[in-house]
């Protein structure tokens, strides 16, 4: 991407290339909320603003690969 001297480094519109962009961020994207799709936490627990006891166990919680639990997670239900 070639940088634009025209559009204010980390301004309303940076990395806003042209106008349908700015349109579309501007009287659409903006006004939505931010969703991370990305998160190993159970959708209730956001939901019900569960508190964690610290972030180690907000990180690990419910992490599985291919269906096995972390061994971190399974050491910290342990304690």
């Amino acid at each position: 991407m070639k940088f634009n001297d025209k559009i204010e480094f980390m301004g309303k519109d940076f990395l806003l290339e042209n106008e349908a962009a700015r349109r579309l961020y501007h009287e659409h994207a903006s006004i939505m909320p931010i969703c991370d799709y990305h998160s190993h936490l159970d959708p209730g627990e956001i939901a019900n603003n569960t508190q964690f006891d610290n972030l180690t166990q907000l990180w690990l919680k419910g992490i599985t690969i291919n269906g096995v639990q972390c061994a971190a997670q399974a050491s910290l239900n342990s304690v």
